[in-house]
């Protein structure tokens, strides 16, 4: 009997032993392909990411896996600044301030086009919504000088030619305080440099209506330097709603949800040190929600980054500074976490502009069977 019990003994001792084995194995080769976190109530699906400052676009499975990458040496020094994915694989890289360009699935240039575009750009059936960044000269304190300033631009996402542009300062310049003036002119006169005194970062197009505030077709613009989201019809060329200013410490990514609310992230650059991510009733102008990490300080992302809601009610959000993405369930529990594995000289995490969590049947089968 005491034979028995030890054999029995030893071999749930193998067992327990195989099975911590693995499990070890699977944890360090999940640290390996940058995953430090993945318990329960993630969403399924693919991460699209880029390192600023590097020219490889990569989309990849929650366990690290790459599922394809873009080699885009448009980038050059600058790298890739933003990318976006089409439903048919199709990848939209904005090359900062210098170009927009399109390839396919298999890394094949489709289109390029030197639009000074930067940021983001917004997918919407056969169009491609972004900024143009003009130079422009304005007058202040009886003072004329220059300033850089964008236009909105619709681009042919076949063609990519550019069939609608038009001024965004001259729609939101009766909004815009003196303080934002003010940065405007001691740049200019005191520091003798041109600025970038609106900065629009994000743009949505509004593919649904949400009565009382927009209808489809209205854009959500975020203008970074002033504070400011709002959104706008592009036929009248009127703004609809605006908020931010008093409560915003420069933000990124601004998207409305079907529900009516807006979820941007707030970086807090240069009030707070710590970033969160705010959830705005639009019709209200209420904050319903907001996220810091704790300590607060442990999430803080000076510029860059976003944020985004996923459709089991979970959050990604994008900590751009720290090379950090991770996922918030609705207790706000991180439940998934990935830290780039591209490192700077330092060994820290390259910069992530954004990423964008896609679902799993976003995507043509065709292309995953490849």
């Amino acid at each position: 009997m005491k034979k028995y019990i030890y054999n029995l003994f030893a071999i749930i001792l193998i067992i327990v032993c195989i099975f911590l084995a693995i499990r070890f194995e699977n944890q360090e080769d999940l640290r390996k392909k940058g995953i430090s976190k993945k318990v329960n109530n993630f969403a399924t699906g693919f991460t699209l990411y880029n390192s600023r400052k590097d020219n490889v676009a990569y989309l990849k499975d929650l366990s690290g896996k790459v599922i394809n990458e873009w080699v885009v040496p448009e980038g050059k020094k600058e790298g890739i600044h933003h990318v976006e994915l089409d439903k048919d694989g199709n990848l939209y890289a904005v090359i900062q301030v210098r170009k927009l360009v399109k390839y396919d699935w298999n890394n094949n240039l489709i289109w390029s086009k030197n639009y000074n575009v930067h940021h983001d750009v917004s997918l919407e059936s056969d169009k491609v919504y972004s900024f143009k960044i003009e130079t422009i000269n304005i007058e202040y304190k009886n003072k004329k000088f220059s300033v850089f300033a964008d236009d909105l631009i619709i681009i042919n996402s076949n063609t990519g030619k550019l069939e609608e542009k038009f001024s965004l300062y001259n729609i939101l310049k009766p909004y815009l305080k003196e303080a934002t003036f003010e940065l405007a002119y001691n740049t200019a006169i005191v520091e003798n440099k041109i600025s970038d005194f609106l900065h629009f970062n994000s743009i949505q197009y509004i593919n649904f209506d949400i009565p009382n505030l927009c209808n489809k077709g209205d854009i959500l613009l975020s203008a970074r330097e002033a504070n400011l989201v709002f959104i706008l019809d592009p036929k009248t060329r009127k703004i609809k709603w605006i908020w931010g200013d008093e409560e915003l410490d420069q933000s990124h990514q601004a998207t409305l949800l079907r529900n009516g609310n807006i979820i941007l992230l707030d970086n807090g650059k240069y009030n707070r040190n710590y970033s969160r991510i705010l959830e705005v009733n639009a019709i209200k102008k209420e904050i319903v929600w907001e996220y810091t990490a704790n300590p607060p300080k442990s999430f803080y992302t000076r510029t860059q980054g976003g944020v985004q809601r996923l459709e089991n009610g979970n959050t990604i959000v994008t900590s751009g500074n720290q090379g950090w993405v991770f996922e918030l369930d609705k207790n706000e529990n991180i439940v998934w976490s990935f830290k780039n594995t591209q490192l700077d000289k330092n060994n820290r995490p390259l910069n992530l502009y954004r990423s964008t969590r896609y679902p799993v049947d976003y995507l043509n089968p065709k292309l995953l069977n490849k």
